[in-house]
């Protein structure tokens, strides 16, 4: 199963990376848990990690998943699928931070959301600069403001109740 995955994986990544001529980025929490084995297919990748406060990405999973996925609901209640949303954030944030720790410090590349909604255009030229794409974008960043304010709207013991769950990620990351 794992050769058959990796070669499917292998065909649609090259065909991107084709279909552009340079290079490609590949924008997913999905890949997470598959590091290891793209960086076997892609030895000279670089990698960029993104990432956002663990309460505002779990709040946001669980509004988009649970009411869009009626399986959720046969399982857990909403409060409980966001505690799940807050585990799997925790699992993931760790899992890339295992990864990155085996990867040269040139081909990687850690920015919070918080940082990149801040200053965006700094933070973004920052970037390119590192993947190696001209710096010298025409993106309207002006439209770019965090979301993170929903977090504000929490209850105090909720949000500390999903903070208790993403400690150790949220730690790594610097948010605590």
């Amino acid at each position: 199963m794992e050769l058959v995955l990796s070669k499917k994986l292998k065909v649609i990544l090259d065909a991107k990376l084709n279909a552009n001529k340079k290079q490609f980025v590949l924008k997913s929490p999905a890949i997470t848990f598959i590091l290891p084995e793209i960086k076997k297919m892609y030895p000279n990748a670089k990698y960029i990690h993104l990432y956002r406060h663990g309460v505002a990405v779990a709040r946001s999973w669980a509004k988009k998943e649970y009411l869009n996925k009626v399986i959720y609901a046969k399982y857990y209640s909403e409060d409980e699928f966001v505690l799940k949303c807050a585990e799997y954030y925790n699992d993931s944030i760790l899992e890339i931070e295992q990864f990155l720790e085996h990867i040269p410090q040139e081909d990687k590349y850690h920015i919070s959301y918080e940082k990149l909604s801040k200053s965006p255009k700094e933070e973004l030229a920052s970037l390119l600069n590192f993947i190696g794409v001209n710096t010298e974008c025409t993106f309207d960043l002006n439209q770019i403001q965090s979301t993170n304010y929903k977090m504000d709207l929490l209850a105090d013991d909720e949000k500390l109740h999903l903070e208790a769950i993403m400690q150790t990620a949220l730690s790594k990351l610097g948010y605590m």
